[in-house]
């Protein structure tokens, strides 16, 4: 499992698949080894949504 903790204590757990999650501080969108903060719920949406259609497009490719 891979995890990022930082001074003040919040932890943030980078292993499994991507993921949004909100903390006190704002939205970010966690996993695959990843941490990125996003502004907006749907902003994280968008950017799942964006990553996952990058991993079909590479399968697609390999699967010529």
């Amino acid at each position: 499992m891979s995890k990022l903790t930082f001074t003040d204590g919040q932890t943030f757990d980078l292993s499994s698949p991507l993921r949004l999650e909100e903390r006190y501080d704002g939205w970010y969108v966690l996993g695959n080894n990843k941490m990125i903060p996003v502004s907006s719920q749907d902003e994280g949406i968008r950017l799942i949504d964006e990553e996952i259609a990058k991993v079909i497009q590479i399968i697609k490719l390999n699967n010529k």
